[in-house]
């Protein structure tokens, strides 16, 4: 059986051009031991604060867990998403969006969200995407 890896509601962390935010989950390689997760990260950002992030040399997969937000995307091709999130993490399923390597992306809560981030090696073989909640298949 896996190892359990707890969560910080107290963990906070310094954002370049942002402030403090809060990050109750961080978790990389080193505690994994996946060869290809780089991380998975979650934020709780707050409404108003803009976020400017990059994908650097991985893939990003951002699971919007709640809140509503805009989402810029920047690099070969430039994209622009507004939606209305959940109100929490068992209100429906979230949207998600897809990053390939080199893109940077700006993220503008309206209201408080909660986002996960999770990072993996990759080539990038597929545009930015949004994917819509009803885009997604849900099993129990």
């Amino acid at each position: 059986m896996g190892k359990k890896i707890p969560s910080d509601p107290n963990r906070k962390i310094k954002l370049e051009g942002v402030g403090e935010v809060s990050r109750p989950v961080d978790i990389d390689q080193s505690v994994t031991g996946f060869s290809q997760l780089v991380s998975l990260r979650i934020y709780k950002f707050l409404s108003g604060q803009i976020i400017n992030g990059e994908a650097e040399d991985d893939e990003v997969c951002i699971v919007f867990l709640s809140g509503d937000v805009t989402m810029e995307v920047m690099g070969k091709e430039n994209y622009s998403w507004t939606f209305q999130g959940r109100k929490n993490v068992f209100d429906g399923l979230p949207h998600v969006v897809y990053l390939p390597p080199h893109y940077h992306y700006k993220l503008s809560p309206h209201t408080d969200a909660e986002v996960a981030y999770a990072r993996a090696k990759g080539e990038g073989h597929f545009p930015p995407r949004l994917i819509k909640p009803d885009m997604l298949e849900q099993k129990l």
